[in-house]
């Protein structure tokens, strides 16, 4: 059984599926292959993934078709080995990734969690950006007219805009705009202030992204660059934004700390309404409705899961993230930028029937398998119990 375990057959199969599975659970992990058509595993690997799963897929290039779980890995190896193959990733996985993330901000949204919110901060990009508008701010407002009428221009001149649509959103005459565009470039319209707030807009953004938010410790770090007047202006719509932000979290916090929930919502409750947009409980279902953020968030759940069900849905999958990107649900355009980068495995999930479940099958079975083991044997008779159910 030994001599026949030490390597894994010849494979024939064209449509396969792979998953990890635990030796020893939480620190040692295997990998088994399985024919999608018959249902019999072909190969099992004594990793999780690396040189020994690489080779093998090197070797069978006449596989046509993968499915998977989520892991960016094996989406790795198979794009590089397997250049040719159609991805699937499994349908399972992706509802369940939705559902966890979309039940823990209901359950944060209605108060039923111990867990305190911490204080948000700006990301680099974000911070950058309201700078970058504060900046474009200062000055007179013909000034500020003719930089925003500028920054205007050449957005829509990127979007592919035509020149009467340009003209009609500045309103303004042709010769002004060609004016307007002549020079090198945004520097040529920024006054002496603005451009020395320009050169050290990155690093503001870079500090104010680490986690400083307050203006005068601001002005301390920029002490002989900017002067307190420029950093103030600067961080005005910060400021703004995210006094109103930490002001809503210290009420959650403080609310938290009051208020004695009697009955919790079920976690089952809630999944139900994701799913089917309706419940039992009808004072549950319009609690729900209410909020504008958590019913945006309720249909894009039932959209995407037409989307992958191949159901007629309102939306392609390319239009349904743009929308869930711009939601006000963060755990839902989380979700949908995690799965921007596997696009083309979610679109082959939503247009064919295959899947993993053979493979979490298998797992169980080779569960079992090692529980008559004991967990000691080695890889060589692992392998021979499973694929020549010796």
């Amino acid at each position: 059984m030994k001599r026949l375990g030490e390597s894994n057959p010849p494979c024939t199969s064209t449509r396969i599926g792979i998953d990890d599975f635990a030796s020893k659970k939480g620190h040692v992990y295997k990998c088994v292959a399985c024919d999608q058509d018959t249902g019999f595993p072909v190969a099992i690997f004594d990793c999780r993934y690396g040189e020994e799963l690489n080779q093998w897929l090197q070797e069978n290039q006449q596989i046509e078709l993968v499915t998977r779980d989520g892991s960016h890995d094996y989406a790795r190896a198979i794009s590089t080995h397997l250049p040719r193959a159609i991805q699937v990733t499994d349908r399972f996985h992706l509802v369940k990734n939705l559902l966890k993330g979309m039940t823990e901000f209901i359950q944060k949204t209605l108060y039923q969690t111990n867990e305190k919110l911490s204080y948000p901060y700006p990301s680099l990009e974000e911070a950058y950006d309201y700078m970058f508008k504060d900046l474009c701010d200062i000055g007179e407002k013909r000034h500020k007219e003719r930089i925003n009428n500028y920054l205007k221009i050449r957005k829509m001149t990127i979007e592919g805009a035509t020149r009467p649509e340009i003209l009609a959103a500045i309103g303004k005459s042709a010769t002004y705009a060609r004016n307007l565009l002549q020079g090198k470039g945004l520097s040529v319209h920024l006054n002496t202030n603005q451009r020395k707030a320009m050169k050290y807009l990155s690093e503001m953004a870079r500090i104010v992204s680490d986690g400083i938010i307050s203006t005068a410790t601001l002005v301390k770090r920029m002490e002989g660059k900017l002067d307190s007047y420029l950093v103030s202006r600067l961080m005005r719509t910060i400021t703004e934004v995210y006094t109103k932000k930490r002001k809503e979290i210290r009420e959650h916090n403080e609310k938290l700390k009051k208020s004695k929930i009697k009955k919790k919502v079920k976690v089952a409750l809630i999944r139900e309404f994701l799913l089917k947009g309706k419940t039992k409980d009808e004072k549950f279902d319009l609690k729900m409705k209410s909020n504008e953020a958590i019913a945006h968030a309720v249909d894009l759940c039932i959209d995407f899961r037409k989307i992958l069900k191949g159901v007629e849905a309102d939306t392609t999958l390319d239009e349904w993230m743009k929308k869930a990107k711009k939601a006000k649900c963060k755990a839902i355009a989380k979700f949908a930028a995690n799965i921007e980068d596997d696009k083309q495995a979610v679109k082959a999930a939503s247009q064919t029937e295959y899947s993993n479940a053979l493979l979490e099958g298998t797992v169980n079975r080779i569960k079992c398998i090692k529980r008559t083991m004991y967990n000691r044997a080695g890889i060589e008779l692992l392998r021979a119990k499973v694929i020549y159910g010796l």
